[in-house]
Formats: C-alpha cells, sequence, structure tokens
C-alpha cells in the first residue's frame, strides 16, 4: 500500500486539466496556497521558550523555517518543524547486503537523511549516496545538495544554539506521546511541493506523508511513517517521496533573544543565541 489521496471529484477534474494544459510544475505553482508567514517586527526581547510555541529558526530553499516547541526536557525545547520541509529518501539503496541493498536501511543512525540533516557543506555518506541511481524511481536525489545545516540555512550562531543530539526525526513513540492524531498531519510548505520531482500533485492545505526515525517491526529495509491522515504505516527507505519533518532540542531556552509573540500568526523569531 502506498499513499492515497481521497479528493473531491471537483478538485481532480481541476487538477487533470490544470496538469494536461500546463504540466506537473506548473499545476503545482497554480494550485499551492500561500504558506507565507504574517510577521510584524516587534520590540526584541528576551523570553522563556514554552511547549506550545511558534519559532522562525533559520531557513531552507530560502523559505524561513516555522517549528513548534513539542516539548521541554530539563530546560531544553524540543522543535519540530510544523510543516514538511522536503521529500527525501531515508535511506539509498546500493550498498550492504542483499535486501539493503535493494531498498536500503531503516537504522537512523547509518541513514543517508541522518547524515544530510547534520552536514554543513559537502556530505560524507556512510553508504552509498542517495543519487538517482539509489532512490526510487530516480525521484528526489539528494546525493549533490548542500547539508541541511549549510551556512544557507543557518547562521553560525544559529548552529550553535542546537544541542549535542544534533538534528534528527521524531521516533514513532515520541510522536504518539506528544501529539493525538489529528495534531499529527503535517502539511508540505510551498517550496517543498515546487522541489518535489515526482508526480504526485500536492498542495499546502493537504496532509502528506511523512517519515519517523522508528524502524518496522516487519524487516529492515522500511520505516514507520505518519500518513496523510495522522496515523501509522510505513514505506521502504529509499523512498523519495516521503516527507521530512527535522527536529532539534535547543541547548537552552530560558534566555533567547526574540522577535514576535510566540504565536502561529506572529512566531518568534530567534535574534540571538541564548544568553
Amino acid at each position: 500500500m502506498k499513499k492515497r489521496f481521497i479528493i473531491i471529484p471537483i478538485l481532480i477534474a481541476v487538477i487533470f486539466i490544470v496538469c494536461l494544459l500546463f504540466g506537473k510544475d506548473i499545476a503545482n505553482k497554480i494550485l499551492l496556497q500561500e504558506t507565507a508567514i504574517t510577521y510584524s517586527r516587534e520590540e526584541e526581547r528576551t523570553v522563556t521558550l514554552k511547549k506550545g510555541d511558534y519559532v522562525l529558526f533559520g531557513e531552507y530553499l530560502d523559505e524561513p523555517i516555522l517549528w513548534l516547541v513539542a516539548d521541554t526536557e530539563n530546560g531544553k525545547p524540543l522543535l519540530q518543524t510544523e510543516h514538511i520541509i522536503t521529500f527525501k529518501s531515508f535511506d539509498a539503496s546500493g550498498d550492504g547486503e542483499a535486501d539493503i541493498k535493494k531498498l536500503g536501511s531503516s537504522d537512523f543512525e547509518k541513514s543517508s537523511l541522518k547524515a544530510w540533516l547534520n552536514s554543513s557543506e559537502k556530505v560524507n555518506y556512510i553508504g552509498s549516496a542517495p543519487s538517482k541511481e539509489n532512490v526510487f524511481s530516480g525521484k528526489n536525489a539528494y546525493s549533490d545538495e548542500k547539508g541541511f545545516l549549510s551556512e544557507e540555512n543557518f547562521t553560525e550562531v544559529q548552529k550553535n544554539l542546537i544541542s549535542d543530539q544534533g538534528v534528527f526525526i521524531l521516533s514513532k513513540e515520541q510522536i504518539k506521546k506528544l501529539f493525538p492524531e489529528e495534531l499529527r498531519v503535517k502539511t508540505a510548505t510551498k517550496s517543498a511541493i515546487l522541489q518535489d520531482e515526482s508526480s504526485y500533485i500536492f498542495t499546502s492545505s493537504r496532509g502528506v506523508w511523512y517519515w519517523t526515525s522508528t524502524p518496522s517491526d516487519t524487516n529492515r529495509t522500511s520505516v514507520a511513517t505518519i500518513t496523510s491522515s495522522g496515523g501509522f504505516y510505513r514505506a521502504s527507505a529509499f523512498d523519495g517521496v516521503t516527507g521530512v519533518c527535522p527536529a532539534v532540542y535547543l541547548k537552552d531556552g530560558k534566555a533567547v533573544s526574540v522577535w514576535g509573540n510566540g504565536s502561529l500568526d506572529k512566531p518568534y523569531a530567534i535574534t540571538e543565541g541564548a544568553q
């Protein structure tokens, strides 16, 4: 079973016609809703981040990244991106024992995705790189892309705020503990949808599948995912049309200089490191 989207007949017809007339890339641009955040810069001040706050922190594909403070542990805020920011395989195929060589590994610690999330510039992959040859259908390869923590996405001050655990994705158990099913649903950013090379037509108002860091209990090549309705299923590790919602712990959330008020409409924008 793969991703399924229930769309009303009229919308299906619209999508079909737009695709025929303009192609998938143009169709996406026409059908996407704006995801830009209305942000009013306020007087800079120091705050203590708490569960439920929204934070602008770094950017990806030239779009500011919106994070939710999902929890706090020992004074360290746990942030997860509010939206899917990219579509990438969990791990590349092409290396390892027969099953893993064919479909990739479900071990997050050794995965292509973890290597990319925690690299600043050129990524040194442990096994095969996630090239077109090593991801499903050759879609959304990222072997030549700079790491997530590149200077284009995060300043040195921002990177220094991230705890030693680095960038990761939440496990199935963490997600079950932190979010009821209806709040697990994630939509993709406009930039993520425009970057996607697959034939799927995504919109910024409809839930999309995304990865957890938990291996499937059925084999070594499938990973637990969150579905478009907030339930759990699985996908092969080399599937490049599954979303990515990074998470980080900040070193300290007690003295962070920000603008904004922490709401969804006016999220905190971190201006400096914790004092």
